[in-house]
């Protein structure tokens, strides 16, 4: 038996066919990651879109720990498994950030805050502000790497 069969016949045909693959065609893996990538923008729009329904009521003026519970929660149910390790971990780093907020948000909102308000004289209010300012601003950096590195793998959906 040649070489050349050995070498078919072991399997590693297989391989040198991905490689191949991967060497002429490298926008086919760049693809696939795009489109998993564009899934989990688009679960992550829905999420937000049903977090934006809540923002103007009542409930949400006075306790927002609840709904950016809720948010984070369907955040961390996104299957991130199949999308490149760069786009995991900045998204990843988004919800860590998303998170923080709903502790601000807990510790500050509702009865909570009032109680906290109530003790200092208003001043935590002044605390409650620039941890919450604080904590967007996380949101608004880690969002936007996200979106860097999904546009990398030219994944943007148009919002």
């Amino acid at each position: 038996m040649s070489s050349t069969a050995r070498v078919l016949s072991n399997g590693s045909f297989a391989c040198l066919l991905l490689l191949l693959t991967e060497l002429f065609l490298p926008g086919c893996h760049q693809e696939k990651n795009g489109d998993h990538i564009r899934r989990v923008l688009q679960e992550h729009a829905v999420l937000e879109a049903h977090f934006a329904e809540k923002a103007g009521t009542w409930g949400f003026i006075w306790d927002q720990s609840e709904s950016v519970g809720h948010y984070v929660s369907g955040l961390r149910q996104i299957d991130l498994k199949r999308c490149p390790e760069d786009f995991q971990e900045a998204f990843r780093n988004d919800i860590q950030a998303c998170a923080m907020y709903q502790e601000v948000a807990r510790s500050y909102g509702g009865v909570n805050g009032m109680v906290k308000g109530f003790l200092t004289a208003g001043l935590a209010a002044i605390d409650a502000y620039s941890s919450g300012e604080a904590s967007l601003q996380e949101i608004h950096l880690t969002w936007n790497e996200v979106l860097r590195i999904a546009g990398k793998y030219h994944a943007i959906v148009s919002e």
